[in-house]
Parts: structure tokens; sequence; C-alpha cells
């Protein structure tokens, strides 16, 4: 069989004695060599009578999981597992791989597999677990030609229609991981329409148009930063984007991974094979500062993967967030077809306050007084601090006869003026992020510093 145009599955040839690829025992220690030897035996007692022949079904590392989840489906369709070893070990390397949303599956990752269906007999030869540069590879022996070549292809056809991930949110770790959309829609976002409406058509909109707009030369391809100090709700952003995008494969980068120039190649190859496609890279600060300051060399692979998507980038799309937009490179916030464009989440004025804090009354029950004051006191404060000052109201709230005749907690503005001084952002003393706790002479209680962890998480 000739390679198909991937080069996924390679020619399949006859072996002549032991000099196939992956049987031959080296050097081994004495232990695993005496344990390989004996698989080995095993395999080939398996295999005895006639010619055998042999191909091979490879795929890039970070498909490894692919690869594995599509011949454990294989085999549980069409094949009887006679036994399964490892390669030098008495037992195969099984992984927990995650294959759906809220689903996974206990796979062979490294090991034999010898496979019998009425008189065929078949022996696959799996390992993904090489890392590096090395492909994640499967190796399929077997004493027919036609059996080997359509044992190979069903794999391949499995993994190469990437229903596992086409379409799908997820994560890009060391593997794939999917993450569970939240449902959040742009209702739940306190922006002016007009902001909503940038991010919207620059990102989902786009794609969804990308072939009207091939038609007047735009590339195909967008990328917007979202800038804005922590707390203004970028990652919320990300959250409904991902949400309200459905048919488009959404890849969250991990953002301690992006110091990672590997990394970051890998993050574009899934892109581009997934597509249409959205990147996320939350926190570009941690490889995207100024060059004559940064000390990773990252950002010199970020800016060739970019500027290589310009040739082949159809439906893809890339959203960044940044916390701090001017320590940001030139090359990445001045330079469309990279970023084409940088979107600031300022503060929320009072009507994006008001429409926030109602938003919030729908789970801790406000009325349009307590509204009304919890929105003008929090001027100048982000919308996760908000947030944190409308779930103190109930943390903090001491319980009295009227609540429990009104079956809930009752609020008034002293409340809301207690829990606003709590979780201010105290700029003059750089308390940034964190309620600071007095007692009752106005000093700070010892350890009092209490981090808003609200705040981090929706910045």
């Amino acid at each position: 069989m000739d390679s198909d145009s991937s080069g996924n599955i390679q020619e399949t040839k006859e072996c002549e004695d032991a000099e196939c690829n992956d049987w031959t025992p080296g050097e081994w220690d004495a232990r695993e060599g005496r344990i390989r030897q004996k698989n080995y035996a095993t395999v080939r007692d398996f295999l005895s009578g006639g010619s055998e022949f042999q191909t091979s079904v490879v795929r890039a590392p970070i498909y490894g999981d692919l690869l594995a989840a599509a011949l454990h489906r294989h085999v549980e369709t069409w094949w009887q597992t006679v036994k399964l070893m490892g390669h030098s070990s008495e037992e195969p390397y099984c992984s927990t791989v995650s294959t759906d949303y809220d689903k996974h599956e206990n796979v062979v990752c490294k090991g034999y597999l010898l496979l019998k269906r009425d008189d065929d007999k078949v022996v696959a030869s799996i390992n993904t677990m090489l890392g590096g540069a090395f492909q994640a590879n499967l190796l399929i022996t077997g004493n027919r030609k036609e059996t080997v070549e359509e044992f190979a292809k069903g794999v391949n056809d499995l993994a190469d229609s990437k229903k596992m991930y086409q379409g799908k949110k997820i994560e890009l770790g060391g593997d794939i991981r999917f993450i569970s959309p939240t449902g959040k829609s742009w209702d739940d976002l306190a922006l002016s329409p007009e902001l909503k409406e940038q991010i919207r058509t620059n990102t989902v909109d786009f794609l969804a148009r990308r072939e009207e707009l091939a038609k007047y030369g735009i590339l195909p391809r967008r990328g917007v930063m979202l800038a804005g100090e922590p707390g203004t709700g970028k990652t919320l952003v990300l959250k409904i984007i991902m949400s309200q995008s459905p048919g488009v494969t959404c890849i969250s980068a991990r953002t301690a991974r992006l110091v990672n120039s590997a990394y970051i190649y890998d993050l574009y190859f899934v892109a581009r094979d997934l597509r249409p496609s959205i990147v996320f890279l939350e926190d570009i600060d941690l490889i995207g500062e100024d060059r004559r300051k940064a000390k990773e060399q990252a950002l010199p692979t970020l800016l060739a993967q970019l500027d290589g998507l310009a040739e082949d980038c159809a439906g893809v799309v890339t959203v960044a967030t940044t916390n701090f937009i001017e320590d940001i490179d030139d090359a990445l916030k001045k330079r469309p077809s990279r970023f084409d464009r940088v979107i600031e989440l300022s503060l929320p004025d009072l009507e994006q306050r008001r429409r926030y804090v109602e938003l919030l009354s729908g789970r801790i029950p406000m009325d349009e007084d307590i509204r009304e004051c919890l929105a003008r006191k929090t001027e100048g404060m982000t919308p996760a601090q908000i947030q944190e000052a409308a779930q103190s109201l109930v943390i903090e709230h001491k319980h009295s006869p009227l609540c429990a005749a009104q079956g809930g907690c009752t609020f008034d503005r002293n409340d809301v003026d207690r829990v606003v001084e709590m979780v201010r952002h105290d700029k003059k003393n750089g308390h940034m992020g964190f309620a600071r706790a007095v007692d009752s002479v106005g000093l700070p209680l010892a350890g009092a510093h209490v981090l808003n962890a609200q705040q981090r998480q929706d910045r």
C-alpha cells in the first residue's frame, strides 16, 4: 500500500525472517531484555506459518491519543483480542485519554495487541509515548497483505476523520483535553453594545463570513488582542466566544507552556488541521514582552507562526489577552495581519455597572435601591471586584428575623458600604486585588490580606 497524501500510512512490505522493523531485539538490560525476548517469541509463535506483511500508521506526536483511540475503536468493532503485552514488560502501558466532553477511555498507548478474526491474525504494535520529534506509530504485521492493509486503512480512516476534536472545545497541553462549554452568552457581558459588536465581528462572525470576505481580497485569518487590567472581563469574553461558536474548533493554550517554542508550533499545527478554529492565548504577556526586555525565545516562534498562517490559514482566528498592553512588543500589537485589532476593556461606567449588577441580581436577590447603591458605590472597580462585593453581601451577611420572614437575605446601604470598602482596590497602598480587613480601631488585622479569587478567575 502506498502512502496516502498526508503520509499517514507507510508502504506495505513483505518481511523476511525477523527483519521487520521493531521485531529484532537489540541490547537491553537483563530483566527487560528477557521479557522483551519472551514477548517477541510470543509474537513469532502467534504469526507462525507463511509469509508476513507489515505496514504502519503514523501521526504527529500531539495526536498520539487520537491514534490510540482510533486503534481501540477499530479493534473493539472488528477484532477479537487474544493477548495484550508490553514491548519490554508483561503488561502494555495503558492510559486514560479524553475522547469527548466528560468522556474518557482506557486505551493501550504502548505495547502489543495480538488480534484474531476468523482465520486472520494480526499483531498491532503501538507507541504513542516517544515524545519530542518522534511520531506516534502503529506497526501492523500479519500473514495476509490484504488484511494488513485493510487494518491500517480502518485505523487511519478513524483517526483521519478527527471526529474526536473537530468542531469541539479543547485545551492543548502535553495532550488534548476537552473543555465543556459554559453556556455563557453575549448578554452575560456588561460591555457597551459597540464593544461587544467589535469582538463578535472580528471573531465568530469573521469565521462565518470568511468565504464572502475572501472575494474582497481579505485574508481568511484574524488576530484580536484584548487588553485591560485584571478583572475587566477578558477571560469571560473568551468563554463567551467559545460558547457562541458552534462547529468551530476552539483551542485554549496553557499559559505556562507558551514559553516553549515547540508547543507554539504544535498549537498552530492543530489549529490549521482542525479549522475553522479559534486559538486562545491568555496572558500573552508571558512571551509577548518587548524583545529588548524579554528573556525567552518563544516570541519569535509565535511571530513566525502568525506570519506563516498568511499563506495557509483559511479559517484560523487568534484571540489573545494581556494585562499590560504597554509592555507588549510592537511586532505584535502594531502589526496588522498578526493582531489586526487591539480592543481595550476599560473599567465599566455607571450604565455598565448597573447592567452588571442587574446580571448578578439574578442569583443574589437585591432590590432596586440596593442595586443602584452598589452600582454607584463601585465606581473605579473592575467587574470581578463588583462581583466579589455582591457575593460578599451574602457571605458577610448576619441573618435577622426579617431575613427568615422573607425567606432569604435582605441588605441595606450599610451592608453595601461595608463590602465595597472590603474589596476596593487600594491603589495608594498597592494592595492590588486584595481585601484588607481592619479591627475595631482601624488597625490591620494580622495576616488579613485576603486575595479576591474571583477577581483572578474572571480577569
